[in-house]
């Protein structure tokens, strides 16, 4: 055996290019020299618990399979019931000192785990959750995925939380056929993993017991390596929270209706808040009203480059005027002017008409033409926007690299534009970078028989549309000697 092989290091680089889990448990089991690597290649990304209770004694344990009923056909020959194969582990007996010894063998080489295949009953679980129990149970493991649906989800969470711990994905949900088991933990945090840097709570405050929730947003604070967080329902207070991590570079959350009124009994440029949200360049933020939205905006003078306005409230319509306004000037008031290169202000679409009052094209954007790096622009608002030649004109000069420009996309549009075909060919021609386009443009006064790009510009037609990716000009109509003709590519 040449000695490069007896490297660790080098047996490292050629196990991790094996995929078949056989030839690794091979390698681990015929030679002791690469016994080591190949169990830490092996169990580096565990899937379930079930593989390391299944290397215990076989007396310890046993697989118990079931058919569920997964949905209902009717053929022609009548009812078809189908089912789906569910195996659930069980121990027959308590875990021994000598079966722990055996579960941290494998335990402590495991990076990586998510909930699949075979699941564990409850009563595992508690078995998993002893005072004998090492704690915590995966002590090296650096990314988590664990989705809890009852208390003994989580009894277990916190013996994952290892200072190894690097990513977190969690998502609770309700188990509607989960048993009678012990009260949830009387608090839950992220005390034990300060190296976290990436962080996903996928939850419904109506399924998450008060007390794990609570004590999970009040350690967030704690997290001082934390650069990205998903989390679907924050407080006002934890956002207050997540705004002095030095390390957050990005943030998924959502605003709730009061967030404005919380922000008015706030002072005013709060020094402890300074500089808020200092290291953070994306931003992706779900408001229920637009008034929310706009006072997080205003009040933190974030510095993005990518930023993300959604508002989901069914009764409030962006057509306001004013409230728009307020937005559009928010942002181009913040520091984000001289950074931002992506902006989406969006309005979730419900059930119900559009509300068709068109906002000035012109006067409603010209705050967003402050940010001169724009290279995407996405408009998706529940009323049309009045666009002219000059605005495409002031949009060409001041943002020449925009890549993507979709304005109103689904609709609603006016039923005439004042954009005309010559101000599209003035802006493709000088916006070399645009590849999205979606733009209400009316080709009513025009043949399509004389429709000529050549005949306007020396821009070549080919080249445009093999850079076009997507070009969407509204539902307008060509007038031909041959009838209205829809043009819509």
């Amino acid at each position: 055996m040449h000695r490069a092989l007896l490297i660790e290091e080098i047996q490292l680089c050629i196990f991790n290019q094996v995929s078949e889990r056989c030839t690794l448990a091979a390698l681990a089991r015929t030679c002791q020299t690469f016994a080591e690597a190949a169990l830490d290649v092996l169990w580096c990304d565990l899937h379930s618990f079930t593989n390391s209770i299944r290397c215990m004694p076989h007396d310890l344990w046993s697989i118990e399979t079931r058919e569920n009923p997964l949905f209902r056909d009717f053929s022609a020959s009548g009812l078809v019931r189908q089912y789906m194969k569910e195996s659930t582990l069980k121990l027959h007996r308590s875990i021994s000192a000598s079966d722990w010894a055996i579960f941290q063998k494998y335990s402590r080489r495991v990076r990586f785990t998510s909930v699949q295949g075979v699941k564990l009953d409850d009563a595992c679980i508690f078995a998993l959750c002893s005072p004998s129990a090492p704690t915590p149970l995966l002590p090296n493991l650096k990314s988590l995925w664990w989705h809890v649906g009852s208390n003994a989800h989580f009894l277990i969470l916190p013996r994952l939380f290892s200072p190894a711990l690097i990513s977190l994905h969690l998502r609770f949900f309700s188990d509607r056929r989960q048993s009678q088991t012990p009260e949830s933990p009387s608090q839950i945090s992220f005390e034990n993993c300060p190296s976290l840097k990436h962080l996903v709570v996928r939850d419904d405050l109506r399924q998450t017991p008060a007390n794990v929730s609570d004590g999970l947003k009040q350690s967030v604070s704690r997290l001082q390596s934390l650069e990205t967080i998903i989390w679907d329902t924050l407080e006002s207070a934890t956002i207050m929270s997540l705004a002095r991590l030095p390390a957050l570079i990005g943030a998924t959350f959502n605003l709730h209706s009061n967030f404005s009124t919380y922000i008015q009994t706030l002072p005013s440029r709060s020094p402890m808040l300074q500089p808020a949200f200092s290291r953070v360049r994306t931003l992706d933020i779900t408001g229920y009203n637009l008034a929310s939205v706009t006072a997080f905006v205003d009040y933190f003078d974030v510095c993005l480059e990518n930023l993300k306005l959604v508002v989901k409230s069914p009764a409030e319509s962006l057509s306001s005027v004013t409230m728009f306004q307020r937005l559009s000037t928010a942002l181009g008031s913040s520091s984000s002017r001289d950074t931002l290169r992506n902006l989406t202000i969006r309005h979730q679409h419900t059930d119900g008409l559009h509300d068709l009052h068109p906002l000035p094209g012109t006067c409603e954007i010209g705050p967003l033409l402050q940010f001169h790096r724009l290279e995407s622009l996405i408009l998706d608002l529940r009323c049309p926007f009045i666009f002219n030649d000059a605005t495409l004109l002031a949009i060409s000069d001041t943002w020449p690299n925009i890549s993507t420009l979709l304005i109103n996309r689904d609709g609603p549009w006016l039923s005439s534009a004042y954009t005309t075909p010559s101000g599209l060919i003035k802006l493709l021609e000088r916006c070399p970078k645009l590849e999205n386009l979606s733009l209400p443009v009316d080709f009513s006064s025009i043949d399509c028989e004389c429709l000529d790009f050549a005949a306007h510009t020396t821009l070549d037609a080919d080249s445009v549309l093999a850079r076009l990716r997507n070009l969407d000009l509204g539902p307008f109509s060509i007038t031909s000697s041959k009838g209205a003709r829809s043009w819509k590519i």
